[in-house]
């Protein structure tokens, strides 16, 4: 038989029937109606003009040619699904709410350990303060966690200070530093108030407050001598030590820690190891110096 007049259909279902021995396993197969199987497999039949099958029409079984038919075809539709391209399955994705600051500060720099722990996960990280209706997990203070989350799962301990350029002077006292110009940003808007809770000191009045939409564009701010920010350990990290801002009050325990939120419970095995991941990255941190215990 030239190969352009093969029967492919008739020989799909008949390899499957013979696989399986039986029409109605070879129809779920091939989502199809057991008729349309024996359909198939008698209009192959005609095209070869010998019998494949033999018996009652509910205990068909294989002739000898539609044994050695079988044998045959087997291992071709084998190799065959073998030599196709395999289409690109989507590994595991997890979408994460997560503002720029902490991502690019705290959460970049260690992602690849995690990402080697999930060969083909991939992490989508939207810039936004919490989770939505499209994103489900997040990082984020723990403030800032909405009170119905499912989960608000604690993972990295915040420090943060009043941090100066160091041409404003180490040598000032507190009442000098609370007096510069305040920095404060639409990210953390509470965060001056929020640290002098912790460190348990009343705010005087500044001589002047500058605004920004950012985070870092505060602390770029204090490090171009400007006033004082409050700025997180992780976030001013390297800065402290090239000497580019100085806390000259101290770091003190921050009031909530940075939290992992899952809005909605959903089985979901990436988040969860992602969130594993977190708490022991985030046990292992070095301390910042000169550090006020909260009593």
């Amino acid at each position: 038989m030239a190969r352009s007049q093969l029967p492919l259909n008739g020989l799909r279902a008949f390899e499957v029937f013979a696989r399986h021995g039986r029409m109605t396993l070879a129809a779920d197969e091939l989502c199809v109606t057991h008729g349309a199987v024996s359909r198939q497999i008698k209009s192959l039949e005609a095209a070869l003009g010998v019998d494949l099958t033999e018996g009652p029409r509910n205990a068909l079984r294989l002739t000898n040619a539609g044994r050695q038919l079988a044998v045959t075809l087997t291992p071709l539709f084998d190799d065959l699904e073998a030599a196709l391209p395999k289409p690109k399955v989507e590994g595991e994705v997890l979408h994460l709410a997560c503002v720029g600051t902490l991502a690019s500060k705290w959460l970049i720099p260690r992602l690849s350990s995690f990402l080697a722990q999930r060969p083909g996960a991939s992490i989508r990280i939207i810039d936004t303060n919490g989770p939505t209706a499209e994103i489900n997990c997040a990082l984020q203070l723990g403030h800032d966690a909405p009170v119905d989350a499912a989960e608000v799962t604690p993972f990295l301990t915040r420090h943060h200070a009043p941090v100066i350029a160091r041409s404003a002077g180490a040598g000032r006292s507190l009442q000098e530093v609370l007096r510069l110009p305040r920095l404060i940003s639409h990210t953390y808007p509470g965060e001056w108030e929020h640290w002098a809770q912790a460190a348990d000191v009343d705010l005087p009045a500044p001589t002047g407050v500058i605004e920004f939409p950012r985070y870092l564009q505060a602390i770029g701010g204090a490090a171009a001598g400007l006033g004082a920010a409050i700025g997180s350990w992780f976030a001013v990290k390297a800065e402290i030590e090239s000497g580019a801002l100085l806390a000259p009050l101290g770091f003190v325990e921050a009031l909530t820690p940075c939290v992992f939120v899952r809005a909605r419970a959903a089985p979901d095995p990436l988040a969860e190891a992602f969130r594993d991941w977190l708490m022991a990255e985030g046990a292992g941190g070095p301390l910042p110096p000169d550090l006020r215990r909260r009593t």
